[in-house]
């Protein structure tokens, strides 16, 4: 798997997180909650990391903006 392809299962993963994040609300389930903000907490490093890698792919290809320009629309509608 290249550093894209990373990059957007990390991505997805961190959406299902904060889609069981707010079930846990929901549900008052603070363990779950807790173990949701841990976490979504590593993801941050990690995504860091992955966008890190997957730009440098792209810079290689030639195609950052293009790239950057997908995965701004991906993340937008995951926040949807």
């Amino acid at each position: 798997m290249n550093a894209e392809s990373e990059l957007f299962q990390a991505y997805r993963e961190w959406h299902r997180l904060a889609q069981a994040e707010t079930k846990a609300i929901q549900t008052h389930n603070w363990n779950l909650l807790s173990d949701c903000h841990l976490a979504i907490k590593d993801f941050q490093t990690h995504l860091a990391d992955l966008t890190a890698a997957a730009r440098a792919e792209w810079r290689r290809a030639g195609n950052l903006a293009e790239k950057e320009a997908n995965l701004q629309v991906f993340i937008a509608e995951l926040i949807e």
